[in-house]
């Protein structure tokens, strides 16, 4: 159903049709998940094999000529001088600091994105609803619990991550986990409306759980996709 129809119906209809997607999307994911497993068993069983599998590497006796990996081999097999091995690990050695300054880079990046989102973020966002520790969000006052933060708070931070992904290009590990707690987050204050324990619903509230999981979901599906960049 699309956003526009949602906002057409009575607020209990709308959080029933809100939790049917939910549940969808819940099952997408399991089915994912299970393909992930099996995609893995397929890739370690075809490890298993090759390793089985005699390598005609270790007949040889210098290393011109040979792989990286041939070479590893060739060593552990052959007992090559210390030279030698030095002189094939420069390349490997180079490779290596140029992989460590990327990954450098990409943590940097991430905190400027979290540096920023703390100093944009009101205290009257942080109004606390709950009291539970499930998940972290960013606040004017530092790290705070998912639970402390309202419905319009929780919108705001996925709103944030997808302007940050959409800038960046992909999406990180750590975002991915902040959306799936704020999705969690929000499921369970939807299922306390239902039996009456959440007393501060609006249509502010039900807007902001719909923009959350609709949002939410985009994000997720991009993660696990591994798309290099999002289209809105």
């Amino acid at each position: 159903m699309a956003k526009d129809d949602l906002k057409n119906l009575p607020p209990e209809e709308r959080i029933k049709k809100l939790k049917e997607l939910e549940k969808q999307r819940k099952q997408e994911i399991e089915e994912a998940q299970k393909e992930i497993k099996s995609s893995e068993e397929e890739i370690n069983e075809k490890h298993k094999q090759q390793e089985k599998v005699p390598i005609p590497e270790v007949g040889k006796e210098d290393l011109e000529g040979l792989s990286e990996e041939g070479k590893e081999l060739l060593r552990a097999h052959k007992g090559i001088q210390k030279k030698e091995v030095d002189q094939s690990n420069d390349s490997n050695s180079e490779l290596s600091e140029k992989e460590k300054k990327k990954k450098s880079s990409k943590d940097d990046s991430l905190e400027k994105v979290v540096g920023n989102e703390k100093n944009r973020m009101s205290p009257a966002t942080l109004q606390g609803e709950y009291g539970g520790q499930q998940g972290l969000m960013v606040g004017a006052g530092g790290y705070k619990p998912l639970s402390q933060l309202d419905m319009p708070g929780i919108s705001q931070e996925i709103k944030s991550i997808y302007q940050a992904v959409e800038e960046r290009g992909y999406m990180t590990g750590f975002e991915q986990k902040k959306v799936g707690y704020a999705l969690s987050e929000v499921e369970k204050r939807l299922e306390d409306i239902e039996t009456g324990h959440y007393k501060g619903f609006t249509e502010e509230t039900a807007q902001a759980a719909s923009l959350i999981q609709q949002i939410g979901s985009n994000l997720q599906g991009l993660y696990r996709s591994g798309k290099s960049s999002y289209q809105r």
